[in-house]
């Protein structure tokens, strides 16, 4: 996994990361440390693109978002008579 270092204060930093996670300082690009060639984190992604300095050394991995999962249909199914059953409550208690 390609790993970002904040230029100002060492830290490990996040691949999209604007400001860095320890010393609050902002950035935008990223600097190969063997060419000093600058541009954003995602031209990196593979290693430098000028010098290729990392190319080929790990497969980069993304960190993906946990997705959401939909309610399942025995959820919504369950939830669905709950629900009727006490609106049905409702109107018992308030029309008698």
């Amino acid at each position: 996994m390609r790993r970002f270092f904040c230029q100002y204060c060492g830290a490990e930093v996040p691949l999209n990361a604007d400001i860095c996670p320890s010393c609050k300082k902002e950035f935008g690009e990223v600097l190969c440390p063997k060419c000093n060639y600058t541009g954003s984190s995602i031209k990196f992604f593979n290693g430098c693109p000028k010098c290729g300095y990392l190319k080929n050394k790990a497969k980069p991995t993304l960190l993906k978002k946990k997705k959401e999962r939909p309610l399942s249909v025995k959820k919504f199914i369950v939830f669905f008579i709950l629900l009727i059953t006490i609106l049905i409550i409702f109107l018992y208690l308030f029309t008698h």
